[in-house]
């Protein structure tokens, strides 16, 4: 990263990490927008609203998504940030 921006980038990136026990392998960085991207933007606000420090990414089938949708919205537990149906 500091590499890029001492060439002159100035822009959103992102890193793809892997960990291992107390390691942390950084094998990829993208200069784009992520699909972490619209949490780290709203992460304050979250923490702010709901009280909640952590976000997870979940990849479901659409078939097995709808369950779980409706426990954690119930809950209040779930804050939506895209979803996409492809077909």
């Amino acid at each position: 990263m500091e590499r890029i921006i001492e060439k002159g980038y100035i822009g959103i990136a992102g890193f793809e990490v892997l960990i291992s026990g107390r390691k942390h392998y950084f094998i990829d960085l993208n200069v784009r927008f992520n699909g972490s991207t619209s949490s780290l933007l709203l992460h304050d606000s979250i923490l702010n609203k709901y009280g909640k420090p952590k976000m997870r990414f979940c990849n479901l089938e659409w078939t097995d998504l709808i369950p779980v949708l409706d426990h954690y919205l119930t809950a209040g537990q779930f804050v939506p940030l895209s979803l996409l149906d492809a077909d």
